[in-house]
């Protein structure tokens, strides 16, 4: 294998997103070329941003590891994400049964009334 034949690792949506895979990367020191698909060069020049996806290579020998890194982090990102589902979920629960019980006692509050 040659260091200087490079192999496509990830396509992400975004500049933000390539960055937090690019910290990744230099963290392992694992050296790495970002490339815009389509126009979005010339829109990176101008807006600073990118509308589409961005093109992550990395030289051929230090594909595996950067794969392996990147899956890690990605399941990490993934866990995280379903932990606060679970959460957000379990409070969606605890406020319709608070609902659930506001308005049992305020018809019960009219019926006393009455």
């Amino acid at each position: 294998m040659d260091k200087d034949t490079w192999t496509h690792l990830i396509n992400v949506a975004d500049v933000y997103e390539a960055e937090v895979v690019e910290s990744i990367l230099q963290e392992a020191n694992i050296p790495f070329l970002r490339k815009y698909v389509g126009t979005d060069g010339y829109l990176k020049i101008v807006t600073g941003g990118t509308f589409n996806n961005v093109e992550l290579y990395v030289p051929e020998i230090f594909y595996d590891d950067a794969v392996n890194l990147i899956s890690i982090s990605y399941e990490e990102d993934n866990s995280s994400d379903e932990t606060y589902q679970q959460d957000k979920s379990h409070w969606s629960e605890i406020i319709l049964i608070a609902i659930a019980f506001s308005l049992l006692y305020g018809l019960f509050m009219v019926l006393a009334n009455q």
